[in-house]
């Protein structure tokens, strides 16, 4: 049988085009991150001289929004920072209001206290680096958040999304700069590519934010790949799916999902759900370039040893469409065990991938998951490894608990600490402070539930460069499953892998032995290659 292909050949990051990064001054910046920084959200360094995030989706409507926006602000250096949030609206002047983040702390900042309309963004911006941002979205049909934008693109992608009866699925475009920009939406379905006129041409005015209808023109899709081009200018531009009670087929729920900027050869999700009843789990991989591709999903259990190794999932992706790997329809899967994910691409043709997390599952053991229902989370993976990771948002007040997960998918076992900070001093998390984790593994880490999470936030920093995500549980309002916000100093592409040792059960690394992730015991090793289902 063949190793997996992260171990047998080096990974090349696709080329990056027509990303430009902003100033304070809502302008080119040709002094902006080298490309690689503009991949995913990141946060500058501390000696940086500005920080500048984008909060694109939401309302500001007070109690009777259906998806009211809240920023959260991490301060992870001992300076206090200034912090400057400009609220833009589909209609009316934006509206700012400053703040002092105090050293090691965090802040947050209801958007409907700054300003009242149906839709608005929020521009974030710091007069220095350390600052790591995500936005908080809760309505009737429950909660969901993840990282804020640090970068402004001419493209962004949605690799899995619905427009089934009852479900509300918005692209919200957000243009916060002084020129104009013209936007076309595509959608990718099952029945192949739509182009409806309605969505081609669209203007968004300078500072403004343009909400866009995907369900009204593409309708009644369980599955939609969505890609958002710019003819002129640059947006950010999110995903808000409400599914409304009186869906017949998805739980009522709310997600919202920053899209990718652009294609890549591998994506992270090490902090998925494990298989069990009433929870759909499905990996979503979108080819939005003009050439096949050939991907592996590979699902990565906890205690291989004990639960056995999972076979990659390979499939095959023509131009401009999308695959499914549903977990709930894969005997490979073990059951009830907690997994994570990376994707990766063999041939070397970058895609954008996404895990969607849907539950309308009770009792103990979705509640130990994380994923209570009723929920969604749509997450697209994170493209880009690295060795510091921030968590600005590390729980909510009558959650069920924070879980933090580190995939270690480099050559070597790494140590990994955390550190949890509050009004400026770190907060005790026990053993869940250092853990190990063996090259090719994942550790998931639940923090103290002790700990008064309304304003603490988690960094963790690793030996070598790793993926981080967290999972928030809103005690049966919903629960968002995320990426942690990297380092932009510390982001590195994947690199090269080891030489190829399936034919041994066991290969050592710096004296330790440590089982490689993709042997496959013998009872298994002939397991079919599921493909899943092809758009």
């Amino acid at each position: 049988m063949s190793a997996p292909r992260w171990l047998v050949a080096a990974v090349v990051l696709a080329a990056v085009v027509g990303l430009v990064v902003v100033d304070r001054a809502a302008t080119t910046d040709p002094a902006g991150p080298d490309p690689i920084e503009r991949l995913m959200p990141v946060a500058a360094p501390a000696d940086a001289p500005a920080t500048t995030a984008y909060c694109a989706a939401g309302t500001a409507r007070g109690a009777d929004g259906p998806a009211e926006q809240i920023v959260v602000m991490a301060n992870t250096t001992d300076a206090s920072r200034e912090v400057t949030v400009t609220v833009f609206t589909d209609e009316g002047a934006p509206q700012s209001e400053t703040l002092t983040l105090d050293p090691l702390s965090r802040q947050s900042l209801r958007v409907a206290d700054v300003v009242e309309a149906r839709w608005a963004g929020a521009l974030v911006e710091a007069d220095g680096g350390g600052v790591a941002v995500d936005h908080v979205l809760s309505g009737p049909t429950g909660t969901s958040g993840g990282p804020c934008a640090t970068s402004a693109s001419t493209s962004w992608y949605f690799p899995a999304g619905s427009t089934l009866l009852g479900v509300r699925n918005r692209i919200v475009l957000f243009n916060p700069f002084a020129q104009p920009a013209v936007v076309d939406v595509e959608a990718e379905t099952a029945d192949g590519r739509r182009r409806p006129n309605e969505l081609q041409g669209i203007f968004v005015n300078p500072r403004s934010v343009r909400v866009v209808d995907l369900d009204a023109v593409v309708t009644v899709r369980d599955q939609v790949a969505v890609v958002v081009n710019a003819r002129s200018g640059l947006v950010v531009a999110e995903q808000l799916e409400i599914v409304t009670p009186d869906a017949q087929v998805l739980p009522a729920s709310l997600s919202v999902t920053l899209g990718a900027p652009a294609p890549a050869p591998s994506w992270y999700f090490p902090l998925g759900a494990p298989v069990i009843d009433r929870v759909e789990q499905q990996y979503v991989v979108f080819n939005p370039t003009g050439d096949v591709a050939d991907v592996d999903v590979q699902i990565l259990v906890d205690d291989p040893a004990t639960n056995g190794f999972v076979e990659p999932f390979e499939i095959t992706i023509r131009p401009g469409q999308y695959a499914v790997v549903d977990l709930g329809e894969e005997e490979r899967v073990p059951a009830g065990v907690p997994l994570g994910a990376y994707v990766e691409s063999i041939n070397g043709v970058p895609v954008v991938a996404a895990r969607v997390i849907r539950s309308g599952a009770t009792g103990a053991a979705a509640v130990a998951a994380g994923v209570a229902g009723p929920g969604t989370s749509i997450t697209v993976g994170a493209p880009l490894l690295a060795t510091e990771w921030v968590v600005p948002f590390a729980g909510a007040r009558g959650g069920n608990g924070v879980r933090v997960a580190v995939s270690n998918l480099g050559l070597r076992d790494t140590e990994v600490t955390l550190v949890a900070y509050a009004g400026g001093s770190s907060v005790p998390l026990g053993d869940a402070g250092s853990l190990l984790v063996r090259a090719g593994n994942r550790v998931e880490i639940e923090l103290a539930q002790g700990v008064d999470s309304t304003g603490v936030f988690v960094v963790v920093t690793s030996a070598q460069p790793v993926a981080v995500e967290r999972g928030v549980d809103f005690g049966g309002d919903g629960f968002m499953v995320a990426s942690a916000v990297a380092g932009a100093s510390t982001v590195s592409r994947p690199s090269p892998a080891l030489p190829d040792t399936s034919t041994s059960p066991t290969v050592v690394l710096d004296g330790q032995p440590s089982i490689p992730p993709t042997f496959i015991p013998p009872t298994t090793a002939g397991a079919p290659a599921t493909t899943g289902v092809q758009g």
